[in-house]
């Protein structure tokens, strides 16, 4: 069955009330937006690398411990990354599904007219070109691409020491940067006109998207926008391949957020910097108005590329209003009612 709709008193193509009230207090202006992305850029490499080092970096050395071809390192690293993708992969979109289709975490849920549920025929289609990315060419591409790129740039052994947290932290920052601008710009230009209707379409087949959309994309657009940007700063930096799997958790888990459909805000994992709600209602934006909105908050406001987006912000402001204003008109005639009785 289809998410619940929002209440009737909403505005089309609004988020439910308790989400436009959050959106409505959203403030978009260059010091705001600017100190958000410093306290990004702090908070959230901060968290992935001693995740890396307290979590995944002791898991990663037990593995390899008890993997019983220690001279056999590629293997191990295509294997691990396997796994690490899959269980990423199921375990989000599967809690996504089971959200929509049991009508829990509602109140987080973003809009969706009756038009914009993907048709049965669509998510055929996602699942189909998933199973072959993820059970074929993935294996190629960890195989004969990624390893070599990243053992040709220095990667160490998959037995070397971890690294210090200043050392994670540093690899992990570079690698959010250099995927944020590489995405913006790859993302931007996949949708000129010509590049748009060739290569990014597919990707905007979801206009009300689900998780499972992230990675359903053109070959094109997926070696471009999002494995390029992906390993580009593993690649430059020759990272710990403890760092790699840690920063292959993080941007599987944001991309399935963001297209997940689902708005956080407010919850006490994204009060804490676990989840993503401002980048999942930014990027949900796009592809519901297909217009703007083509990175982060900072890249789309600093290069312009953001006004549709604020004048949905004021549309939210408006209809936040009108929702406290019929409040407090409700609440007054119950008032002059019991006083009346």
């Amino acid at each position: 069955p289809p998410p619940p709709h929002p209440p009737p008193h909403t505005p089309k193509n609004m988020a439910p009330l308790a989400a436009i009230d959050v959106l409505a207090t959203h403030k978009v202006q260059a010091s705001t937006v600017l100190l958000n992305d410093i306290k990004y850029m702090v908070r959230a490499p901060l968290l992935a690398a001693l995740f890396a080092l307290y979590v995944v970096g002791p898991l990663w050395q037990r593995a390899f411990a008890a993997w019983p071809w220690a001279d056999r390192q590629r293997e191990f690293f295509v294997v691990v990354s396997f796994v690490v993708h899959e269980s990423v992969y199921f375990l989000c979109n599967g809690f996504f599904t089971l959200c929509d289709r049991q009508g829990w975490l509602a109140r987080y849920k973003l809009p969706r007219k009756a038009a914009q549920q993907p048709s049965a025929q669509l998510v055929s289609r996602t699942l189909k070109e998933m199973v072959v990315n993820h059970f074929m060419v993935q294996w190629l591409n960890l195989y004969y691409v990624a390893w070599l790129l990243f053992r040709w740039s220095g990667m160490p052994d998959m037995d070397a020491p971890l690294p210090s947290l200043g050392r994670a932290y540093f690899e992990l920052l570079v690698c959010m940067q250099i995927n944020s601008h590489g995405f913006y710009w790859a993302h931007r230009l996949l949708h000129w006109p010509p590049l748009y209707k060739r290569f990014h379409k597919q990707h905007h087949e979801y206009s009300g998207t689900i998780g499972i959309a992230a990675e359903y994309a053109h070959p094109v657009e997926q070696i471009f926008a999002n494995i390029i940007p992906t390993i580009g700063g593993m690649v430059i930096l020759g990272g710990h391949p403890v760092i790699w799997m840690t920063w292959l958790m993080w941007r599987l888990e944001t991309t399935y957020e963001d297209h997940s459909g689902y708005y956080f805000e407010g919850s006490f994992l994204d009060r804490i910097g676990l989840l993503n709600a401002e980048t999942a209602a930014h990027h949900d934006f796009h592809h519901t108005v297909n217009k703007g909105n083509y990175g982060s908050e900072f890249q789309d406001y600093f290069f312009g590329t953001m006004e549709p987006y604020l004048q949905y912000l004021a549309k939210c402001r408006e209809a936040s209003e009108a929702g406290k204003a019929n409040k407090t008109i409700a609440d007054a005639n119950g008032d002059a009612n019991g006083k009346a009785k």
